[in-house]
């Protein structure tokens, strides 16, 4: 049985976010979480993209860059998130674990992203490094999405701007539903080279 200690994630997201995952699954490519935690989001992914492979990648340390203090910090010092995490995703086998920050992952990424859910450091720079390392991977029509637009705003000085922030200089077209946020990749029109 599945073991959530932390309700981070709304039922309105994840439906959501279910709709997202439908709408590339017949693109090439894989699919992709940075930032899982006990894997809310994760099983909701793994659930809709299966049988098709999701790379899931975390550290497993909690939010590092927002201080001891914060809560899923202290949390990793309490208990075991990792292993309810691996509990969480044990249903789902084409689920691969990188335990590492996104952008350890992305230094050797040699793999086409058609999904990039993105749930890192609630900072500025912890998500624009992120959504800085996946943009070259993502295929055309792919998606990149994530978390906590809402709460990450751009008025937040304690988190330089947020993730709102981060989205809005990196991703400018974006779209949002409620707290989460969404971009998707130019389809192309035409090849260079194409006869007219």
């Amino acid at each position: 049985m599945q073991e959530f200690h932390e309700n981070w994630y709304s039922d309105f997201q994840l439906n959501e976010l279910t709709k997202l995952v439908s709408e590339v699954r017949h693109l090439p490519g894989v699919f992709v979480e940075i930032g899982c935690w006990e894997g809310r989001s994760t099983v909701q992914i793994a659930a809709n993209c299966a049988p098709q492979p999701l790379h899931a990648i975390d550290h497993w340390l909690g939010n590092v860059d927002e201080g001891a203090d914060h809560p899923s910090v202290l949390a990793v010092a309490d208990r075991d998130v990792y292993s309810t995490f691996l509990r969480n995703i044990a249903p789902f086998p084409h689920v691969v674990v990188h335990r590492s920050s996104g952008e350890e992952a992305f230094s050797a990424w040699d793999l086409p992203v058609k999904f990039a859910h993105v749930d890192v450091g609630h900072t500025y720079e912890a998500t624009k490094q992120v959504i800085d390392v996946v943009l070259p991977h993502m295929v055309p029509g792919g998606i990149v999405c994530g978390d906590d637009y809402l709460e990450s705003h751009v008025g937040r000085r304690d988190l330089h701007g947020g993730v709102q922030r981060a989205v809005g200089e990196s991703l400018p077209y974006h779209s949002v539903v409620g707290n989460l946020w969404f971009w998707r990749t130019i389809e192309p029109r035409f090849t260079i080279g194409m006869a007219f």
